[in-house]
């Protein structure tokens, strides 16, 4: 077989081309694959924001329960206190029974105040009473 020069300038031409289009693709490839990590980090990156904006959310609210709660607390203590002082200045007369209608009373009281005994309502019972406590 007989080459000329015209064949050979030809195979060369198409084996460069075939060159710089395989050197294309794989410049292309590359940046495929860089572009899809940077797209892949900045989802992590946005992931971890979220779940670092969330945690500092539920310390907030862990804070706000946890400082409700020792208000309570401290209230409750407060008023224990103001009633064993007011006991200690005025103790109940010796031998002082309840009759039927100090029953009544009483349990009238309990019953109102635990109307109110959600979480702690103003001037209720903390907690509650049970439904049958005082009843003779």
């Amino acid at each position: 077989m007989v080459y000329s020069i015209r064949h050979v300038a030809m195979a060369v031409v198409v084996v460069l081309l075939a060159a710089l289009g395989w050197r294309a693709y794989g410049h292309i490839y590359q940046n495929g694959q860089r572009d899809c990590r940077l797209s892949q980090q900045a989802v992590a990156d946005a992931a971890a924001e979220r779940a670092r904006a969330d945690a500092q959310a539920e310390l907030r609210r862990a804070r706000a329960a946890a400082e409700a709660q020792a208000a309570a607390r401290v209230d409750q203590l407060r008023r224990r206190h103001a009633l064993d002082r007011d006991i200690a200045r005025q103790p109940a007369p010796a031998g002082c029974g309840l009759d039927g209608a100090a029953v009544e009373l009483l349990n009238d009281a309990v019953r109102a105040g635990n109307a109110g005994a959600g979480a702690l309502a103003a001037g209720g019972v903390p907690g509650g009473v049970p439904a049958g406590a005082g009843a003779d």
